[in-house]
């Protein structure tokens, strides 16, 4: 109930908001005083600049379960998130492709199949595993996803520290 008071409350601030700017508008001057176009109107006139995109290779990890792998894909997404990259899945991983289609556009799409394709250049290697000394502490795994080109992250846990 709580939740659908919150959202009742938020209509009724945006109603309120476009019929005050409707009044001040003249009220049926020049121009729709449709609430949307009402609405376009706040937005910004220029695009931000766009930055460029970075990748982070998922490549799973051999003769892991679903679980673990599936937990390496979780991995990936949230560091991909917080370093400001794009997760592109191995296109060998066949299997999980067939089950599951990343939401990507079209652009992006070719874009991740051209870093798997180019990934032997200025590419960094990160792992991640719950069970062997060879997972990068925290100081390393962050100056690894932080190179500007694209990182490959082998990984079938997430990060517990």
């Amino acid at each position: 109930i709580a939740s659908m008071t919150g959202f009742f409350v938020l209509i009724a601030w945006f109603a309120h908001s476009a019929l005050d700017e409707f009044h001040q508008n003249g009220g049926g001057s020049a121009g729709s005083n449709h609430p949307l176009d009402l609405m376009m109107r706040r937005r910004p006139k220029e695009a931000p600049a766009l930055k460029p995109r970075r990748a982070l290779l998922f490549a799973p990890l051999g003769g892991q379960g679903f679980g673990n792998v599936v937990n390496g894909l979780l991995s990936a997404h949230m560091l991909a998130d917080e370093y400001d990259r794009i997760v592109c899945v191995d296109p060998k991983f066949e299997s999980f492709l067939r089950a599951f289609r990343p939401y990507h556009t079209d652009d992006e799409a070719a874009w991740c199949q051209k870093q798997w394709d180019e990934r032997t250049r200025h590419i960094k290697t990160c792992k991640i595993v719950n069970f062997s000394a060879g997972t990068l502490n925290e100081c390393t795994l962050r100056e690894c996803l932080n190179h500007e080109g694209p990182v490959e992250l082998t990984s079938n846990t997430y990060p517990r520290w």
